[in-house]
């Protein structure tokens, strides 16, 4: 399962979720062919949290955990209003002696901020990303590309394009290094 999760203000994170998710179902289309990877996309705002945490089977043939986590930058480097509670969440179960340091070690991630660079010497270009980013590997989740960064200033599609490159060459990897047979 691959989960593609967005959090945006204007729109933009939302539109490159959809696009990324499509992308992403035409890939496993001509990889699986009528195989049963299941592509979402959900909004931030909604998400509950606790789904990162549930473990799947990863037993060769059952689901394999990916989380695609594409944010945008709101104020002062801060995440959207309405799904900072996410992010508050995944820093607090960091900070949570209950909670493993391994919780998500069964997840696979990559995060794409969406920003502005002109923000960058304050030090807000993509801040919201980034800290999702730390706070996914400090919970021993699976990276499978760099933090992409993506500002208004440039065309995006060139920013995007090496990020998702990077991360289909990783489930490429992934897929087959668990398929079956």
């Amino acid at each position: 399962r691959v989960r593609v999760l967005y959090g945006s203000t204007t729109g933009t994170s939302k539109k490159w979720a959809e696009k990324i998710a499509g992308d992403l179902r035409q890939w496993c289309s001509t990889h699986f062919g009528e195989a049963d990877v299941s592509v979402v996309v959900e909004d931030l705002t909604h998400f509950p949290i606790d789904a990162l945490f549930e473990k799947g089977s990863h037993a060769p043939g059952h689901t394999l955990e990916v989380a695609l986590v594409l944010l945008s930058t709101h104020t002062d480097g801060k995440p959207p209003p309405h799904c900072a509670h996410f992010c508050t969440l995944l820093d607090d179960h960091i900070n949570d002696f209950r909670v493993n340091r391994d919780a998500l070690a069964h997840l696979h991630f990559a995060v794409l901020g969406f920003g502005s660079a002109d923000y960058e010497p304050a030090g807000h270009f993509c801040t919201a990303a980034a800290q999702v980013d730390v706070f996914l590997e400090k919970l021993a989740a699976c990276r499978l590309a760099p933090l992409g960064r993506v500002s208004d200033t440039r065309e995006a599609e060139k920013q995007v394009a090496p990020w998702l490159s990077a991360l289909l060459h990783s489930l490429d990897r992934l897929f087959f290094s668990v398929a079956p047979g």
